[in-house]
């Protein structure tokens, strides 16, 4: 199995159409205006990669932002397996889960992928909160997961 058909799994479970990679290779499904998470396999890496980006790091974070961030990844519990991380130049939060491929069943991509997204949209909510941190996680995604592929 190699990614095509296990996207293409996910995109019959949930009544997609279109759902195609880009010229990189990369799968990308948007939730709500919210986020776009992104779905990849580089070429003999042997694993499975989800990514999202959370939100831009305020202008006005300091040392104790960057140390709310430190403490969610802590034993990856908040972040349930995914770790927390910033890109190249510092400026976009991400949470960004690998997986080695072999263990992931094609009819089981789309638990992994709703799971996944759904602790993202919990992230993004308490980082975006009033206070940074202070808002305590949504129980479940309301309304429930409605991804579409990104045009």
């Amino acid at each position: 199995m190699d990614l095509k058909e296990a996207m293409a799994t996910v995109e019959a479970q949930m009544g997609l159409q279109g759902m195609e990679p880009d010229e990189d290779g990369l799968y990308q499904l948007e939730y709500d205006d919210r986020l776009t998470l992104t779905v990849f396999s580089p070429p003999d890496s042997g694993a499975l990669y989800l990514a999202a980006s959370l939100m831009e790091v305020p202008v006005s974070a300091d040392a104790s932002f960057f140390q709310q961030l430190l403490k969610l990844n802590f034993l990856l519990l908040d972040t349930r397996g995914a770790a927390l991380s910033l890109d190249d130049e510092g400026r976009q939060v991400h949470l960004c889960l690998s997986l080695p491929f072999d263990l992931i069943e094609p009819d089981r991509l789309l638990n992994l992928v709703s799971g996944f997204l759904e602790t993202a949209l919990e992230l993004q909510t308490r980082l975006q909160g009033q206070d940074g941190f202070d808002t305590a996680p949504p129980d479940h995604l309301d309304p429930p997961l409605h991804l579409m592929p990104r045009a």
